[in-house]
């Protein structure tokens, strides 16, 4: 009897023994909290309108949608109407990061419907077909084909169906366009100043317009170069006939190489007559003249040529040539 008494004091003594183990590891054991596994919200819904800010008039979007598996965007361009709605010229759209959307384009605007966002497709009218009652003008040739720049010259161009009303200018690229002026014209002739004042020197398009918006160009036609020789100045201004007479010609825009001529109406003088003829500092001209025994007497016009330009001067006054008796 004793002997299953202190049996049964040793079982209860191992049981309170495993009891306040158990407590004990109960009490050592620390607590785990979940962590969160869920992206953070999105900031639009599909029918959201987001731009840069508030007032901003340009790169506006709609969000079409929202797509969590790649946390990204779905947008497309719109545009405000007059009267507050919306439009789209496109149905082409772009996906763009959930980050990289808010962040770009943070304000948003106004929520809509989408199937109120319409595609307004830009349509381009067809050209205008314009069609001309008539054959369009042609330009063959003008005359002079050059001039000097600061000058004024007075051009004939020739062609064909020239309206009444046509206008000319010359053209060249990187210059300024030069009108016509006081044009008088005829079915196959133009005639009309052109002022070469501050012109670029160069070649330039020819180009004739008629009322009826037909034109036609004649490239490279007129060459506009160095100014034109100014005659300002003869002396001695009279000479006798059968003399031999030093002249000394000042002016404007002599060239290296310069003729002298003497003529009276359809009368010149023999080149061979003009002889050393120099051109000296300061646009100056000093050549001897000898005037032939039989040389009409008179008013003779005196006019410088440019060799190397083609320009050419005529003096404003007259040389007189007299009796060599008088």
């Amino acid at each position: 009897m004793g002997e299953k008494i202190a049996y049964g004091l040793l079982i209860g003594l191992v049981l309170l023994a495993v009891v306040m183990a158990a407590g004990c590891s109960g009490q050592s054991s620390p607590t785990t909290t979940p962590v969160p596994t869920t992206a953070p919200p999105d900031k639009y819904v599909a029918g959201d309108i987001a731009a840069k800010s508030a007032t901003a008039t340009d790169e506006i979007y709609l969000v079409l949608a929202y797509d969590a598996s790649r946390d990204a965007y779905t947008r497309s361009l719109v545009y405000k109407n007059a009267d507050g709605s919306w439009h789209r010229n496109s149905i082409a759209n772009s996906s763009i990061s959930r980050s990289t959307f808010e962040k770009l384009y943070p304000a948003k605007v106004a929520h809509v419907d989408l199937s109120s966002v319409p595609v307004v497709s830009l349509t381009v009218p067809p050209p205008t077909q314009i069609t001309y009652s008539g054959a369009g003008p042609s330009v063959t040739n003008v005359t002079p084909g050059v001039g000097g720049k600061d000058t004024t010259v007075t051009l004939t161009i020739s062609g064909s169906n020239f309206q009444n009303g046509a206008t000319v200018k010359l053209l060249r690229g990187g210059s300024p366009t030069i009108p016509g002026a006081a044009l008088s014209v005829s079915s196959s002739t133009i005639t009309g100043t052109f002022d070469l004042t501050g012109a670029d020197e160069g070649y330039y398009n020819i180009v004739v317009f008629n009322p009826d918006g037909q034109s036609a160009t004649l490239a490279a036609g007129f060459n506009v170069g160095e100014p034109a020789p100014i005659i300002e100045s003869v002396y001695p201004a009279t000479g006798a006939a059968g003399e031999t007479v030093s002249l000394t010609i000042n002016g404007q825009n002599f060239g290296d190489v310069d003729t002298v001529s003497f003529s009276m109406g359809s009368y010149t003088i023999d080149p061979l007559h003009i002889t050393n003829v120099q051109v000296g500092p300061g646009s100056k001209i000093s050549c001897n003249l000898q005037i032939p025994d039989d040389t009409p007497l008179g008013d003779w016009s005196v006019t410088v040529l440019n060799v190397d330009a083609q320009r050419s001067g005529t003096w404003s006054h007259t040389f007189q040539i007299t009796n060599s008796s008088s």
